[in-house]
């Protein structure tokens, strides 16, 4: 489950792919690997490459001539950046909730700072849930958000927080879509004195991930070509040729 500390609209690529969807959970260990589309109001604006293997996730991502691959690996807690185009890379501990990992019991796990009190259960659209408060710090201010967890699932259905913000999941229906079984979902999102925002995810159950998001605005990323099975490992690793690179990462001059 993501930690769902905060609301809006995160990252489209990165919700899609790198720190997966609303509604994710673990895939079982399975492994996959697909293509990747960005989509905006003018057309295509990325493409790349996503491979994953139970808590590790690879995704390459091409905009014109310049390539870069990023790393989750969740067995390390480690992520890594690599440039191929320098034969070079970075390594840094990665960021609490990117790594898809199970579900703990209490959401504030995997979270430093963050603390959650259980409220009981209660329905969301004829769900069983489990109710949380939960107090956290946001650019130097303690904001308070109650969420409410699906049992079965573990992930979150509604939440709301002290500033006046609200997003809450809806099921549509099934689907099929590229060839596979699809959950859609929808999740609507809005601030105080602002009209709702809708986003929609069309959820794999069998990948443990969405593999279709719309936002607003013509917006829309999908996984297509989806093939299920085993991958290197070495997909996961920086290649032994690479150079390993301090942080922050010196800036490329015109002409090197």
């Amino acid at each position: 489950m993501k930690r769902w500390l905060g609301t809006g609209a995160a990252s489209l690529w990165l919700s899609l792919v790198l720190a997966g969807t609303v509604v994710s959970s673990q895939a079982g260990g399975i492994a996959f690997s697909a293509d990747m589309t960005q989509r905006g109001p003018e057309g295509v604006v990325s493409s790349g490459k996503l491979y994953v293997s139970g808590d590790k996730r690879r995704v390459e991502v091409s905009r014109g001539s310049e390539s870069m691959v990023s790393i989750m690996d969740g067995t390390r807690g480690l992520a890594l950046t690599l440039f191929p185009s320098r034969q070079s890379y970075t390594e840094q501990k990665s960021p609490a909730g990117v790594v898809a990992v199970d579900a703990p019991a209490d959401p504030c796990a995997g979270n430093p700072g963050a603390q959650c009190r259980s409220l009981g259960q209660e329905q969301v659209a004829g769900r069983d849930t489990e109710k949380w408060e939960v107090r956290y710090r946001q650019q130097g201010k303690t904001l308070t958000s109650h969420q409410w967890i699906d049992r079965e699932r573990r992930i979150p259905l509604r939440q709301e927080t002290s500033d006046g913000q609200r997003s809450e999941l809806h099921f549509v229906g099934i689907e099929q879509l590229n060839g596979r079984e699809v959950e859609k979902w929808e999740m609507l999102s809005s601030q105080a004195n602002k009209a709702p925002v809708s986003t929609f995810q069309w959820y794999d159950p069998q990948l443990g991930q969405a593999i279709r998001q719309e936002l607003p605005g013509g917006y829309v990323s999908e996984l297509s070509n989806i093939r299920v099975g085993d991958l290197d490992d070495k997909l996961f690793q920086a290649p032994a040729d690479y150079k390993k690179l301090s942080l922050p990462v010196p800036t490329v001059r015109s002409g090197q």
